[in-house]
């Protein structure tokens, strides 16, 4: 649909605030609702009713624009004019939806696209229990991030380079010949990249392992960490599984996600429907930083465009699959079909499905392990997401190391013995263990306590750091279970 370009008069107001929420009178209980939350925690906000005679927008005024969206504020001109001068004048745009099945259109719909939208519609949806959030609270923290005084990308660019050239200047003098001999490199965020299928062996216990779901409080589990830091830009933290799925399925979506908690699964997904920071920067930025994509696959999640755009995200950067069919019969794409073909699927309609038994083995501990297994046969790649002059120097910076190396004849790198990555003597992170033992008996068999993963060699769960010390699995005389020493 395009957008129409009229002119639109705006009165500009005066008031002073750092939050200024607009409204018209069908959203203005929702306006309430939301001011009255900000004021209670010492915000700096006003709200203002763009639907009354002699109506003023004080939008110059303000760091922060919260609109209450409904289908009278799209139709009215001085909403209009409101939205496109915090546009002009790069406010940033917190939109909330307070109208239930219905959706922008027209120039509102291109006016907050990539925009995180929050949907709240009265008290109740607002402050709707979900893990340690709700959406007045997401809806609070957003805003406040955005409040914050915002280095540009440039700016932050800048103090790295600043960094790398001073490093490179100490490597220089150290270095007999310069520069360095140039390892070829792609910066392949512009280019697709291929992830690795595996062959999953088969599990199995005797006697069956049956799966006990505990639901935990909103007090005893925490939320997926944000993509993004303190200024609303993306930052990169490494974990094992990003969930993609579609709305209707997230009650579904938070006990699987309650299950992977329980097992050490570092997780992250968009628990609203709505991400912080730039929607579409923070997908992206989900999905860079996860090894594999857990994909709740149903006939909605295949006629939504956010999504597809998701998946096909994905597909691009060479990301692995594990797919639970949430529904029978679902119709897709070749391009989707082939995305999928050779990771693990699996038949979920129901939560109780995660209860069958495959081999003696519950199908979430099955599922839990596909997720580990992939993960951990993806390779790492170098975080290029920067400017060419950027990526340059840590390139060069890196050759530099390398010339180091072959110069004094020490090898730069080591080689985990845990897990078989190559990793430079003061790297922090990046390799996991296991922090408790290996049940090898008739009760548990073949289990780690920690995790429930079976097998000694099964791919760690607790967050540590590289080593390559000799590692020895040894028993414990006295209780009959087995570690790796040192883990």
């Amino acid at each position: 649909m395009e957008a129409n370009n009229d002119k639109v008069n705006l009165i500009h107001g005066e008031t002073q605030c750092t939050i200024l929420i607009c409204t018209v009178d069908d959203g203005a209980a929702v306006a309430q609702l939301v001011y009255e939350d900000f004021v209670s925690n010492n915000l700096n906000v006003e709200f203002e009713n763009l639907s009354q005679p002699n109506a003023a927008c004080s939008v110059r005024q303000c760091n922060v624009l919260v609109p209450i969206l409904t289908a009278r504020f799209e139709q009215t001109p001085m909403c209009r004019g409101a939205l496109e001068e915090a546009r002009r004048l790069q406010k940033p745009i917190v939109p909330v939806i307070a109208t239930k099945d219905w959706r922008p259109e027209d120039w509102l719909d291109l006016t907050i696209a990539g925009c995180e939208v929050f949907r709240i519609f009265d008290n109740e949806s607002a402050y709707e229990a979900f893990l340690d959030s709700s959406r007045m609270s997401g809806l609070r923290a957003d805003v406040t991030m955005r409040c914050r005084p915002v280095p540009s990308r440039a700016e932050r660019e800048k103090a790295e380079i600043k960094s790398l050239k001073e490093k490179i200047q100490e490597c220089k003098g150290k270095l007999k010949t310069w520069p360095p001999a140039h390892k070829l490199r792609t910066l392949s965020i512009l280019t697709d990249r291929q992830a690795v299928r595996v062959t999953l062996s088969e599990l199995n216990a005797q006697p069956d392992v049956t799966h006990m779901h505990e639901t935990i409080s909103r007090s005893d589990i925490k939320a997926p960490a944000p993509m993004v830091d303190e200024y609303g830009f993306s930052k990169r933290r490494e974990v094992d599984c990003m969930i993609s799925y579609e709305w209707d399925n997230h009650k579904l979506v938070r006990q699987i996600y309650e299950d992977m908690t329980m097992r050490e699964i570092r997780v992250w997904f968009d628990i609203w429907g709505s991400m912080q920071g730039n929607a579409s920067e923070t997908m992206a930025t989900g999905v860079e930083c996860a090894k594999v994509l857990l994909v709740f696959l149903s006939k909605a999640y295949t006629e939504s465009p956010y999504c597809l755009m998701e998946f096909r995200y994905a597909v691009k950067r060479g990301k692995a699959f594990v797919v639970l069919r949430t529904e029978p019969n679902i119709q897709l794409d070749q391009w989707m079909l082939d995305a999928i073909q050779g990771f693990p699927e699996y038949e979920i309609y129901s939560y109780n499905a995660l209860e069958t038994l495959i081999n003696g083995v519950s199908t979430i501990d099955v599922i839990m392990q596909a997720v580990r297994y992939v993960g951990h046969a993806q390779p790492r790649y170098l975080v290029d997401d920067c400017s060419a002059e950027l990526f340059w120097l840590r390139c060069l910076f890196d050759d530099a190391l390398n010339a180091i190396s072959v110069e004094s004849g020490q090898s730069r790198f080591k080689t985990c013995t845990r897990c078989g990555q190559q990793f430079e003597e003061h790297t922090e992170g990046g390799c996991k263990n296991h922090p408790a033992h290996f049940m090898d008996g008739t009760i548990l068999e073949s289990r780690w306590v920690c995790c429930q993963q079976q097998g000694k060699r099964a791919p760690g769960c607790n967050p540590c750091n590289h080593t390559d010390v000799v590692r020895v699995f040894t028993q414990n005389p006295s209780v009959g279970t087995w570690a790796w020493v040192p883990t």
